[in-house]
């Protein structure tokens, strides 16, 4: 359910999702829906924790550094950000 709905967040944004979209995406009812989640923003941000935080782990790691590291740090934070962004597309297009 959650990835579904995470499709339709990343096609539309959020005040563009309805209910009855992630009704239709992933075939089930609105009952059901409301049984596991309280809004759409709790949707929204059960999608968030599970889609978007983990790839912002890795920054943790690089967030403290010494300026004489400075150039180290930049092509770490490059690193970190190409492979969050691929794991989106990832997401996006697979689904």
């Amino acid at each position: 359910m959650l990835e579904e709905a995470y499709k339709l967040f990343l096609e539309k944004n959020f005040d563009s999702v309805t209910i009855g979209d992630i009704e239709f995406s992933t075939k089930k009812s609105r009952g059901t829906i409301f049984y596991y989640f309280d809004s759409k923003l709790g949707i929204f941000l059960s999608t968030v924790d599970l889609f978007l935080f983990p790839n912002l782990r890795p920054f943790s790691d690089i967030c403290c550094i010494e300026e004489s590291n400075f150039e180290d740090f930049i092509s770490n934070y490059k690193i970190h950000v190409l492979k969050m962004i691929s794991s989106i597309q990832k997401v996006r297009f697979e689904y």
